[in-house]
Formats: C-alpha cells, sequence, structure tokens
C-alpha cells in the first residue's frame, strides 16, 4: 500500500510540471526524481534549473514528504555551480 501511495505521488509529480518548464524533462525511478534541462543561454539554463528545483521542492512539502539534501545535485556546467 504505501508503494501504491509513493507511486500515485511521483505520477503527479511528473504529470503536473508547470508549462514554464517546457525546456525540462522530468523522470523518475522508484523513490528518486530527477530533472534534466538543456538550453542555449546560460541564463535560461539557471532559470530552468532553479524553477524546477523550486517546483519539486514546494511539491515535495505539499504532499507532506521531504528531499535529502546530502543526495541533491547538478551535473553538468561547473559554472551552475551554487545556483
Amino acid at each position: 500500500m504505501i508503494m501504491l501511495l509513493l507511486v500515485s505521488l511521483i505520477t503527479s509529480w511528473l504529470e503536473n510540471q508547470p508549462s514554464q518548464l517546457s525546456s525540462t524533462t522530468c523522470r523518475s525511478c522508484v523513490d528518486d526524481l530527477s530533472t534534466i534541462s538543456v538550453s542555449d543561454s546560460l541564463k535560461d539554463l539557471r532559470t530552468a534549473v532553479q524553477t524546477s528545483h523550486q517546483y519539486t521542492c514546494d511539491f515535495v512539502q505539499q504532499v507532506g514528504m521531504n528531499t535529502n539534501p546530502r543526495k541533491t545535485f547538478t551535473f553538468g556546467n561547473p559554472k551552475l555551480k551554487n545556483t
């Protein structure tokens, strides 16, 4: 029953991404959530990463879950560090 609830929450996260995340692809695997953002502009890429992160944090808080900051990170261009 708990897995069904978890899958339902993750499916809701995947299906309800805001329209401003059009340059972002969201994926999940069991209890892991990930997003991939692509842009030709560093400014737009930073905005997409920040928007995706904020949306995920808001969603997780609304459904009563939490994220593990030690497992939250960004791959890619080192210029995005600390964004």
